[in-house]
């Protein structure tokens, strides 16, 4: 079955820290895109019309590893969303940050 290529769309990320540049954090979830897709197209397997907003919520340790990662708005890729960005490698920032970040997940 061929799949119809896909949107996904990365809004800016809200970061609850006085943080000044996101670029590192949107680099890093860029950099896993294809992951994400692949979250999407396994859902759009048993759900073809399958769309909607994705928004996930996690903790940068201070070195830069997720210690939390969860992800809320479609059910089905919810939690292979939030696994994804646990293995995501940010740079270290020397503090705690907690980040919302928005997907939105269409197909084209």
């Amino acid at each position: 079955m061929r799949l119809a290529p896909l949107a996904v769309v990365c809004a800016l990320a809200t970061v609850a820290a006085a943080y000044p540049d996101k670029s590192p954090i949107r680099r890093a979830i860029r950099a896993q895109m294809g992951r994400f897709r692949a979250c999407y197209e396994n859902a759009l397997l048993k759900d073809p019309k399958l769309e909607g907003k994705v928004v996930a919520k996690f903790t940068i340790g201070v070195k830069g590893d997720v210690v939390d990662s969860t992800a809320t708005g479609m059910p089905p890729i919810d939690s292979c969303i939030a696994d994804v960005i646990k293995t995501i490698k940010f740079p270290a920032y020397g503090s705690t940050m907690v980040v919302n970040y928005p997907f939105a997940f269409a197909p084209r």
